[in-house]
């Protein structure tokens, strides 16, 4: 959840791993999997499709 803020706020990667003590690649998988998430959401919501 922390990364998401951290990501919205523009901070690089390599920052929010730092600041949080994380892996850079921790950051970058959570950062593309809400990604993906968000995407088959809104393509669900455009297209009227069942999840």
């Amino acid at each position: 959840m922390k990364i998401q803020i951290l990501h919205k706020q523009s901070l690089p990667q390599r920052a929010i791993a730092k600041q949080l003590d994380i892996s850079r690649n921790t950051v970058r998988k959570e950062n593309s999997q809400k990604s993906w998430t968000s995407q088959i959401t809104l393509t669900n919501l455009c297209t009227g499709s069942p999840v």
